[in-house]
């Protein structure tokens, strides 16, 4: 075992980088338990490639893998000691990141709410427990409630998801925004979103601003250079310009500059395998008695004032209501009965009726309905209502069946591009909110409401089957054959809007003998807690980890995973953040309105990971005509559903990629931001429309106005200023897999190298890759998840007995005398002119250290070897990197020896340290001056605002001038007079900001000098150097 090799590949193998050295992340890529695709490496590197760097916005379209670029730049942190992290994501998907973390880099975190802030700070018995290291994982809305703890950590790096939410933070009344930039301002940051730019470039300004503030310069200077150009002369000369602030340039395949990386599916076709989706429409008719019910309740919620609602509730409540009304008569049932309550305490409070009289009123209603129907109903049982009751702070009977969580709604409200309700509804809708704000109900009002809601409410009992259950027993029928054939995993995802629609399709479907999983809000079920038990059991460990709540949902979705054949029955909030690509028939029992809803369903599923096609299930209500013409928009204009599938179809399930609509897709979907609108404009037509020929003309025009919409996002000329042509992002990538694929190649070599010469026999190789070592089988390379399952594990630094052995070996040094074996191969003859020759090497390491931009401490380091031979009385030197080949070689002979080596190969040592020491310097000075061009550029476009009111003005004089000159016989002296002292007062107005320029400038300027002579301050290197070796040594062929 050669002492020499193992300390040479002990320093090689663990030697760190510098942070804009691509191979730091060798060990990260192949620590991770997943296929890494060249984009995101190549984000990754992107992301932080100088160490004056604030971060970046990784933009990637959906379903690239972001939280994956993400994830390896973490791990590359964390690896190196830098393990204080942020991320902030939307409160649904903080579980998500949790488990990616956790299964695909071995990372742990924490997630943050409130409650467990206030656990931590007992715990830890500290005011501020963030301030230990750790990844913790937030809301946006928490980095805004705790923004003072936030602000208080030195943060390694803050991870926002989602980060378009941000993008306005540069309007004035976006304090959330405001607030979360100004807590996370000192601290480099990856921004993560799909859709940076979905309306105008100011969204563009917001991201970058978040980053470095001074980055696209002043507000004003970026509208008028950019924004005004285009919104008012749509001219777009400026968007080249702006396009390479923004993405740099591509040079021989790497970018250089930027702060925003966004790579399109269409860019990586051949590089990652995409799958389509494809949809089956399952149609049904309602029954008489459905459709009387349907029609009735449509009916009442178009009446002008209703006493069930506050009219301040009007627009929620017609929501809700029709989604409920929709998913099942079960569902609509339990709603009107808690109608009937609010009513009754209505007219306790408000009427004075007595709790007998109501009582008698509603017992009168259900034995005149029994004789009606033929049937026997149970009595309705009331509560006395309390006298101090203030029914106007009630929440809307009925909107807990949907799960509502009313801080999200409001959340999701002013993330819609800031728009207020004014802007989503009608005069015609205000008018009737204030009519009904106005009008005072009488007694006989009420009762004579309650009386037809009573009826509604004993109708919808009379119905014990429901058409589109019916419907969802002969699909899942048909589908699961289907699965069967094509070896497909026999598992569906049932989506409903309704908890009571959920309990009745688990009656259905169990009586089927359907393996059943219900997920909702609550997850409260006795079931849910036997599969609880049945994890944590098998778990304990990760049943420890994180709060009950979360451990209750990875042990349903664990449960669903292993039952052979079964349906998870979801409700919309229940599935929020859920990764399912391990099934792929997706059934949209309850079918959304807004569009970003439906894709956040199907994309539980269709996802990263995904590797078969998917199928969309969805229900189509044929008796009516408002329905379909939803149904057709989301499918036909917005491509939702993908292509149009046949249980025949050969395609589905190949790795033969079509068009299934994505594109449409995605932009339509960026189009319609939160979707808000387009929900709240087809509520408007069933509001309004009664007749078919209405409902077809309000249609018509919400597909024109969703046609303009595609167009314009699909021929907007301002993305491209987020793109670079395809084919240089192609040649791009190609460069970045073949050094990726070279750079792993030598790594996976060297740690072979290193474990064969520590531990020799006692790794016992199946193949020249796969070995078994103390009980466990492990891969030289990367895995795949089937590899992963089969449990090889890929070897990395990480792991325990490589780890030990490196820290020990690192820690040799000495004088050695050598015979190194030439190979024979002829490919590996690069050093046979030195066969037979009297050869010295010391091999030097030398440790740099400097700052990063939020002063953490970065080290790095480089092996430097220095070699000479002797040929005949002369001394040659060889080049560092030939001299490094030699350790290629294999040690035929080593001993001890005390021989020293000449003077002049000592001094060639130092020059070579020099030389390795000046490119440092070099690469330091680079990143200033990138630094240095954004800076010069701001100062510039700061005093954009002065230059141009002073044009103005003297445009003024000019004007005037020309006035006096060509009008100066026919004016009088006063007119004369009142132009002079016009230009007098221009000149003075002219002088002053003339003054307040220089000022600006001068201050711009020694801000400038004052951030440079910092920046220069970071990056002051400190050099340690170790001698590592001496030896003596000669080629034998």
């Amino acid at each position: 075992m050669s002492k020499l090799l193992r300390l040479y590949l002990s320093h090689k193998l663990t030697q760190r980088k510098s942070v804009d050295d691509p191979e730091k992340l060798n060990n990260s890529i192949r620590s991770a338990n997943i296929d890494l695709n060249p984009h995101q490496v190549d984000a990754a590197i992107f992301a932080f490639k100088s160490p004056l760097s604030r971060g970046a916005i990784l933009a990637d379209e959906v379903g690239l893998g972001k939280t994956i670029e993400a994830g390896l730049i973490i791990n590359q942190l964390w690896v190196e000691g830098r393990q204080h992290i942020m991320i902030l994501v939307p409160a649904s998907l903080r579980t998500q990141w949790q488990d990616e973390l956790l299964n695909r880099f071995n990372l742990p975190s924490e997630i943050l709410d409130g409650p467990a802030l206030k656990k931590l700070q007992k715990d830890k018995s500290k005011t501020n427990p963030l301030t230990e290291n750790g990844i913790y994982i937030a809301s946006h809305n928490f980095a805004y409630r705790y923004d003072i703890y936030v602000k208080e950590v030195n943060w390694d790096l803050v991870v926002i998801d989602e980060a378009h939410r941000m993008r306005n933070v540069w309007r004035k009344g976006n304090k959330t925004a405001k607030k979360i930039k100004e807590a996370i301002k000192n601290y480099p940051k990856v921004l993560l979103t799909a859709t940076p730019l979905q309306n105008n470039l100011m969204e563009l300004y917001g991201l970058t601003s978040f980053l470095d503030e001074n980055y696209l310069g002043t507000e004003f200077s970026f509208k008028t250079l950019f924004v005004n150009p285009i919104k008012k002369q749509k001219k777009f000369d400026n968007l080249i310009q702006l396009k390479e602030r923004l993405m740099g340039k591509i040079i021989d395949g790497e970018i250089s500059g930027g702060i925003l990386t966004r790579t399109l599916r269409k860019q990586v076709r051949g590089l990652v395998k995409f799958t389509n989706r494809y949809s089956v429409t399952e149609d049904f008719a309602p029954n008489d008695n459905e459709m009387e019910l349907y029609n009735l309740v449509s009916d009442y919620l178009q009446r002008p004032v209703l006493a069930s609602t506050r009219a301040t509730q009007r627009n929620m409540m017609e929501l809700v209501y029709r989604k409920i009304l929709a998913s099942s008569s079960f569902a609509i049932a339990g709603t009107l009965e808690k109608i009937i309550h609010f009513l009754s305490k209505r007219l306790q409070n408000e009427q004075k009726a007595t709790f007998d009289e109501v009582v008698y009123f509603i017992e009168q209603a259900r034995i005149s309905y029994e004789k009606k129907f033929n049937k026997k109903f149970a009595s309705i049982i009331i509560k006395q209502a309390e006298e101090s009751k203030d029914l106007v702070q009630e929440i809307l009977p009925g909107i807990d069946d949907i799960e509502i969580n009313l801080e999200k709604l409001q959340e999701e409200n002013e993330d819609a591009d800031d728009l207020s309700e004014d802007e989503f509804f009608d005069d015609k809708l205000k008018e009737k909110v204030e009519r009904e704000i106005d009008h005072k109900f009488t007694k006989e009002e009420i009762l004579t409401e309650l009386q037809d809601v009573l009826y509604f409410y004993y109708l919808a009992s009379t119905i014990d089957i429901n058409q589109k259950s019916q419907a969802l027993i002969r699909v899942l029928k048909k589908v699961f054959a289907h699965a069967e054939k094509k070896k497909w995993p026999q598992k569906a995802v049932i989506f409903t809007e309704s908890r009571r629609t959920q309990d009745h399709l688990e009656k259905l479907l169990s009586a089927n003998g359907y393996d059943l999983i219900l997920f909702n809000g609550s997850n409260a079920g006795k079931k849910a807690k036997e599969i609880f038990d049945e994890w944590a059991d098998k778990f304990p460990n990760e049943a420890q980890r994180g709060s009950k709540s979360i451990s209750i949902r990875k042990a349903l979705i664990w449960k669903f995973q292993q039952l052979t054949k079964s349906i998870l029955i979801t409700t919309e909030a229940g599935a929020e953040g859920l990764n399912l690509q391990f099934a792929n028939i997706v059934i949209n029992y309850d079918l959304p309105w807004n569009p970003q809803r439906v894709e956040q369903r199907i994309g539980r599923c269709h996802r990263y990971g995904q590797e078969l096609d998917v199928l969309v299930i969805n229900f189509l209500n044929k008796r009516n005509y408002a329905d379909q013409r939803v149904y057709e928009l989301l499918a036909e204009k917005i491509k939702l559903f993908g292509n149009l599938f046949d249980f025949t179809d050969k395609v589905l399930g190949t790795e033969i990629v079509t068009d299934d609509g994505y594109e449409v897709r995605e932009v339509a979907l960026a189009g319609l931001g939160a979707g808000l609108d387009f929900e709240k404009k087809i509520l408007g037509i069933y509001r309004h429309c009664r007749t078919s020929k209405e409902i077809e003309n309000g249609f018509k025009q919400l597909q024109l106005e969703l046609s303009d919409i595609i167009e314009e996002k699909i021929e907007d000329t301002q993305k491209k200023v987020i793109q670079h042509f395809d084919e240089e992002v192609r040649q791009k990538l190609r460069i970045r897999q073949q050094n990726l694929d070279d750079s792993l190649c030598k790594f996976d070599r060297q740690i072979k190298m290193y474990l064969d010469a520590v531990f020799g026999n006692k790794i016992k190789y199946e193949t020249d890759k796969i070995f078994q070592f103390d009980g466990n089988r492990y891969i030289f390379g990367g895995t795949t998840e089937l590899m992963r399952e089969q449990g090889l594990r890929p070897v990395n630094l990480g792991l325990d007995f490589v780890k030990q052995s490196l820290d020990k070996d690192k820690e040799l040094s000495g004088k050695w005398q050598l015979k190194l074996q030439h190979p024979k191969e002829s490919g590996r003859k690069y050093l046979d002119e030195y066969i037979g020759l009297d050869c010295q090497l010391v091999l030097d390491l030398i440790t740099f250290q400097r700052k990063t931009i939020n002063n953490t401490e970065e080290i790095f380091e480089q092996l430097v070897p220095s070699m000479i031979i002797q040929k005949d009385s002369n001394l040659i030197k060889v080049d560092m990197h030939r001299a490094e080949k030699i350790f290629d070689l294999d040690v035929v002979e080593e001993v001890n020896s005390p021989k020293r080596v000449h003077d002049s190969l000592i001094d060639y040592a130092v020059k070579n340290m020099e030389i390795a020491k000046q490119q440092i310097i070099e690469n330091n000075e680079r990143f200033v001056d990138q630094e240095m061009q954004v800076l010069d550029k701001f100062v510039e476009e700061s005093l954009l605002k002065y230059e141009q009111d002073m044009q103005i003005i003297k445009n003024e004089l000019k004007d005037l001038s020309k006035k006096l000159t060509n009008n100066s016989r026919t004016m009088g002296f006063h007119e004369k007079q009142e132009i002079y002292e016009e230009k007098d007062k221009k000149q003075k107005e002219l002088f002053k900001l003339q003054n307040k320029y220089i000022q600006a400038e001068q201050q711009q300027l020694k801000e400038k000098d004052k951030k440079l002579m910092d920046l220069r301050g970071k990056l002051q290197i400190t050099f340690a150097s170790k001698r590592l070796a001496q030896i003596n040594f000669k080629i034998i062929s």
